[in-house]
């Protein structure tokens, strides 16, 4: 008998045909072309995001050194307008105000995070500009609060040692209402005198204040009494009371005029440090 075949073991209705297998192989091939361009797709996309994340702290580094530029900029124009101003005590308070403000503008944006990753050079030297900007915003404050306190100084002496009108010759009563004038006077002063600001650049004035005020207490005393003896020594007096004024009046202009100096000596350091910020954000 003969061996049997496959058509033994099929169905009646059994009909081979290769085209399933071919629908199989074809669906495959075309999966992986699919796979292989999504995955193209999603490499291009992240190097897309590499490069953008790479150039946005490119980018907000170099806002960060045009911020620093156009300040450092600002505060240059207004050392200059200052130091024109520094024969002008009354434009000098206005002056400071604005430098002030700029030194606090300046201590904020120093203070502001680093604005790109480690990894990235942006071709700035980020660290060395804030730290110039730091050293600019104190040496700028340190004028600003300098010219500010001697402008509250100054302002503070006007009329700080007030006394009557001293006679060479005076009566009972006449002496008598002079004395406690000179009582409310030198009281009055001394309170001005202990209500003056704290001004290091002003501090050898402060002391030759407290010193007249020292010599004035003990003065009073002597100066009545040459008025109550009609001796002819207090118009001498009344002239000591007022070289004593003067000497005080001395001392203040010479004080002021080496505050002067100092601030003068803070507008170059401060110039100086502006012009080296300016380096290195240009």
């Amino acid at each position: 008998a003969n061996p049997p075949t496959l058509e033994d073991f099929a169905p009646d209705d059994f009909t081979w045909s290769p085209q399933p297998l071919a629908r199989a192989v074809t669906g495959r091939r075309n999966f992986r072309w699919t796979v292989v361009v999504l995955a193209l797709l999603v490499g291009l996309a992240g190097a897309i995001g590499v490069m953008a994340a790479a150039s946005l702290p490119a980018t907000a580094a170099d806002e960060r050194v045009d911020a620093f530029d156009d300040l450092a900029t600002r505060i240059e124009s207004s050392l200059a307008t200052f130091e024109a101003t520094l024969v002008d005590g009354e434009a000098l308070a206005p002056a400071a105000v604005r430098l002030q403000g700029l030194a606090d503008e300046l201590v904020e944006l120093s203070t502001l995070p680093d604005p790109r990753l480690a990894v990235i050079d942006t071709g700035h030297d980020l660290d060395g500009i804030h730290a110039a900007g730091f050293e600019v915003a104190a040496v700028v404050g340190r004028l600003a609060s300098t010219t500010l306190g001697i402008a509250d100084y100054v302002a503070a002496v006007d009329g700080l040692i007030v006394l009557p009108d001293l006679p060479a010759r005076a009566q009972g009563p006449d002496i008598a209402e002079l004395d406690a004038r000179l009582a409310t006077a030198l009281a009055e002063a001394g309170s001005r005198v202990a209500g003056l600001p704290e001004v290091e650049e002003l501090q050898a004035h402060r002391q030759a204040a407290v010193e007249a005020l020292a010599w004035f207490a003990g003065w009073r005393e002597t100066y009545l009494n040459a008025l109550r003896d009609d001796s002819g020594n207090a118009e001498w007096l009344a002239a000591e009371a007022a070289r004593r004024l003067a000497d005080l009046d001395t001392v203040l202009v010479a004080e002021r005029e080496r505050a002067a100096g100092i601030q003068r000596d803070l507008v170059d350091f401060a110039q100086l440090r502006v012009r080296e910020l300016k380096i290195l954000t240009g």
